[in-house]
């Protein structure tokens, strides 16, 4: 049975800093302004907190990024060691591989490698796992596994386990939430398709010139 610190460890090994790097216990004091300090993170991590405060589970996921819910280990069990039950969901096999075949790797501009997978995890997943996963001879990824390939690909956790496992990241889901990148959605369904399709062109070749340095990033 995974205690909350065993929880813990594994979602901090998930869930990252946008530059990649792991959050750390001064990280996260700075990032919930003092509401957890780096004390109460080391002694979660240690397991010295059996029954931790709502306020601070909250506090932990909401700047980490992950749904306070993971913290019962009800629903993290249910999330991360669910088997599929239905014959039309695809094997985790099946998802990991529609990820490498439409994920690009933004440092080449091509898809990942399983090599670059296991990089980008900072080798806490070898290159012989992630490739074991992905050919099916891995049938049964470990909890762990599973979050670091999500973690990697910058993908929701659940993605491996939903019965039709929505390819969206969350950034993604983050930037849906704000005003303007919803107001830019709503306005654009309601578009024809050749507009919508003017529209993405416009944004694209603004992505290049950023990209080529041709105008400012921010």
């Amino acid at each position: 049975m995974l205690t909350v610190g065993d929880r813990f460890e594994l979602l901090l090994d998930a869930y990252r800093r946008p530059d990649g790097s792991k959050w750390s216990g001064q990280k996260i004091e700075d990032a919930t302004e003092g509401v957890v300090s780096r004390s109460y993170v080391s002694s979660l991590r240690k397991g010295h907190v059996s029954q931790p405060s709502y306020d601070k589970l909250y506090a932990i996921s909401r700047v980490m990024g992950f749904p306070v819910e993971l913290w019962s280990e009800e629903a993290f069990n249910r999330m991360f060691a669910s088997k599929p039950t239905l014959q039309d969901e695809a094997p985790t096999s099946e998802r990991l591989e529609r990820l490498f075949q439409t994920m690009i790797n933004p440092r080449t501009g091509v898809a990942y490698t399983n090599a670059e997978i296991a990089e980008v995890s900072e080798n806490l997943l070898s290159e012989e796992e992630v490739a074991g996963i992905r050919s099916g001879e891995i049938d049964n990824p470990t909890i762990k596994q599973a979050l670091l390939l999500a973690g990697a690909f910058g993908v929701s956790p659940s993605y491996f386990t939903e019965k039709t496992p929505p390819l969206i990241s969350q950034e993604t889901l983050e930037g849906m939430s704000k005003d303007l990148p919803r107001k830019i959605i709503d306005r654009t369904l309601s578009l024809p398709e050749s507009q919508q399709q003017f529209i993405l062109s416009m944004i694209e070749n603004i992505a290049l010139l950023r990209n080529s340095n041709q105008l400012p990033k921010q």
